[in-house]
């Protein structure tokens, strides 16, 4: 039986920390975990190992977590660190979230770059206006991720559901908006991908 703190966070969505020690110290950004074969969450990071779930899967997560008998696999691979000679745009969508917020943990002191974060519906977060301005994104798109922020890397924001400041479509859209409008040449392109199905259309 796992150890599992709670915490809330914003609209709906919880942290979930679990003493794993035999995943935790193997994961990495870019890994997962797949529960009793059956559901697969984004790490978002290993000491404890961190989760982030909607409160629709709350109930199902503890359940599963907290049983006497449960089966976690470590799956997925590591991502390689940002190149530190070359502009780095970091796309991520949907839960992946999780992965994306690990990599930069682990690599944001080298991270140079623009970040770029799309869901379907709202965030696990409160966004807030940016205080960097991107050439290439309308003055309008100002909100950003407010931990991205106070580590000094740039971000923007992508969601179907309207909101202030964010961009309404696929963060891949808000992406090629803003590779057709830079000058900038030899862009390393990172990309979480959401491990959930996408019935979502532009």
């Amino acid at each position: 039986m796992a150890d599992i703190h709670i915490e809330a966070c914003a609209n709906h969505f919880y942290r979930l920390s679990i003493d794993l020690p035999l995943i935790q110290n193997k994961a990495e950004p870019g890994h997962y975990i797949l529960i009793n074969q059956q559901h697969r969450a984004y790490i978002l990071g290993n000491n404890p190992l961190a989760l982030i779930i909607p409160n629709t899967l709350l109930e199902q997560a503890k359940l599963e977590l907290g049983a006497a008998q449960i089966q976690i696999s470590l799956l997925g691979k590591p991502i390689p660190a940002p190149l530190t000679s070359t502009f780095n745009l970091l796309v991520m969508e949907n839960e992946a979230l999780s992965a994306g917020l690990f990599y930069l943990r682990k690599y944001r002191q080298q991270f140079k770059g623009l970040v770029l974060i799309g869901t379907n519906q709202t965030f696990p977060f409160n966004p807030c206006p940016s205080k960097y301005l991107l050439p290439g994104i309308p003055a309008d798109l100002i909100a950003g991720l407010p931990l991205l922020e106070d580590w000094g890397i740039p971000s923007r924001l992508a969601s179907f559901v309207q909101m202030p400041g964010v961009y309404h479509g696929s963060v891949q859209a808000l992406a090629n908006l803003w590779l057709n409008a830079t000058t900038l040449a030899n862009i390393n392109k990172i990309h979480f991908s959401s491990l959930l199905p996408q019935n979502t259309t532009e």
